[in-house]
């Protein structure tokens, strides 16, 4: 039987040197892996058509740039700056985002799967028609982002603050969104996103007001 040689984080080659590697999968078409990017500078690129497996960017900054129909598998992102970025048509499996600024990043018609996000700043960032499964986002910012025509399974999201998020035509029957803030978000007429999901009792009082009703 062939085993899979799987190297611990701390045996990961390091490198600031992006470019390097991405000549190299356009040459060999072999995946970048078992890499530990550091201290990356990198802004206005094109990364497209690119694999990423077993790989962690840490504090980069890498901006303004696109990643789009890229694969990632097992990568962390940590402490790292990804604004501006469009990861369109990508696939994230068994991925992890901690302490990441991505103010505006694109990540339209993406797959996510097995992916947490942490202590993180999503704000402006656009996931429509995305497919979130086995999805989580703790004490992060979501405002402003665009959740719409997405399909969510297994989701948990806890201190996130979605105010004016838009989530028209995405199904939210059974998320819990009771720890979370969602001030005037954006929903389609009929309240459909909206069924199953659950509040707290502030939060179901001023969805209330946004169906007319009068509380005393």
């Amino acid at each position: 039987m062939i085993t899979k040689n799987i190297k611990t984080e701390e045996n990961f080659e390091v490198s600031n040197d992006l470019f390097s590697f991405v000549s190299q999968y356009k040459e060999q078409e072999c995946d970048i892996r078992y890499i530990r990017f550091k201290d990356i500078n990198i802004t206005n690129c094109d990364l497209d058509n690119l694999a990423f497996d077993n790989v962690i960017f840490e504090k980069c900054n890498i901006t303004n740039s696109s990643f789009n129909r890229t694969d990632f598998t097992y990568v962390i992102f940590d402490s790292c700056d990804i604004s501006n970025n469009d990861f369109s048509n990508s696939w994230f499996n068994k991925c992890k985002f901690k302490n990441i600024k991505s103010l505006g990043s694109k990540f339209n018609d993406c797959s996510f799967k097995l992916v947490s996000i942490n202590d993180s700043n999503f704000k402006y960032s656009n996931f429509t028609s995305s497919k979130l499964n086995d999805f989580s986002a703790e004490n992060s910012n979501f405002n402003s982002s665009f959740i719409t025509n997405c399909k969510l399974k297994d989701i948990n999201f806890d201190n996130v603050n979605f105010i004016k998020s838009d989530f028209f035509n995405t199904p939210l029957k059974q998320v819990d969104l009771t720890s979370c803030e969602i001030e005037d978000i954006i929903i389609s007429s009929d309240f459909k996103e909206l069924k199953g999901v659950r509040l707290n009792v502030y939060q179901a009082a001023e969805i209330a007001k946004m169906l007319g009703i009068v509380i005393m």
